[in-house]
């Protein structure tokens, strides 16, 4: 049976939340630090708790999150409020946002990996939508080592499948293995950068 909205919610009420690292992404810590982006205008799907939108508002973006799960909402606000920044919070399905060319940046982590496979090249096409021509999507795109067809997220990613699909909208301007990768997960994620044509 396919993965329900209630499902997301569920988890986070249960603390089921295993891709929840508890803090900001060590990738993502260091792209801040290296200055690599200028602040501008970024959305986060599936942004969770809220660790990678605070980290970067606190670096001077102007952060946008959605997510399904009032729980990871309202906890994402909390944190939000108590780091001192200030975020845009939307209890929304990324597939369902209407702006055209709004966005400087988006950033993707265990989101493309948790919505069904089947919407893959409808994701591409909506990120394509949202981003200003020139933006970048920066994704760590994971997990590398688990079959596509498995019985619920993460579902298996596969780069050449991923470069297959994002060129015909986007140009590939960094590719990576991070160093900085959790433990369970290096060598199973790569950091790919895609600016919108």
């Amino acid at each position: 049976m396919p993965i329900q909205p209630a499902d997301w919610e569920a988890w986070y009420q249960e603390g089921d939340t295993p891709w929840d690292l508890g803090g900001p992404t060590p990738v993502f810590s260091r792209l801040i630090r290296e200055e690599r982006f200028a602040p501008g205008k970024l959305l986060i799907p599936g942004a969770g708790r809220g660790y990678d939108a605070i980290a970067f508002a606190q670096a001077g973006f102007a952060v946008t999150t959605v997510d399904l799960a009032p729980s990871a909402c309202a906890a994402m606000r909390e944190r939000a409020k108590a780091a001192g920044v200030e975020l845009e919070v939307r209890q929304a399905d990324f597939f369902t946002l209407n702006e055209t060319a709004a966005y400087d940046l988006a950033l993707e982590y265990t989101f493309y990996c948790a919505i069904d496979p089947g919407l893959r090249t409808a994701y591409r096409d909506q990120m394509a939508r949202l981003l200003k021509p020139g933006g970048l999507l920066v994704g760590l795109f994971f997990p590398l080592n688990r079959p596509l067809a498995a019985d619920e997220p993460p579902y298996g990613v596969k780069r050449d499948e991923v470069e297959a699909s994002f060129k015909e909208c986007f140009d590939l301007v960094h590719a990576e293995f991070p160093a900085e990768s959790i433990k369970p997960r290096r060598g199973n994620e790569i950091l790919m950068i895609w600016r919108r044509r």
